[in-house]
């Protein structure tokens, strides 16, 4: 376990996230673009690696996006 401070990094990371929105295309007051966006301020803001970005992001998908994303034979693991 890694630690910032005296706290596990993991908990940082989980109360950060929420910051984040879920995304669905056919719901979200956000384009991709913008939610996108978000994800990238988010990133500078709390320092996440690359890692720790796409799991935020993954876990935000919502609807026909989380359909698309876990229906990919494959995809890149990186954000960049």
């Amino acid at each position: 376990v890694q630690y910032l401070g005296d706290r596990p990094l993991h908990i940082y990371i989980s109360t950060r996230s929420d910051c984040l929105p879920e995304f669905s295309p056919e719901s979200s007051t956000l384009s991709a673009e913008q939610w996108v966006t978000k994800i990238d301020q988010l990133r500078a803001v709390n320092q996440w690696d690359e890692i720790t970005t796409i799991y935020n992001m993954q876990s935000k998908l919502t609807g026909i996006a989380k359909k698309w994303y876990h229906g990919l034979q494959s995809y890149n693991m990186t954000w960049s």
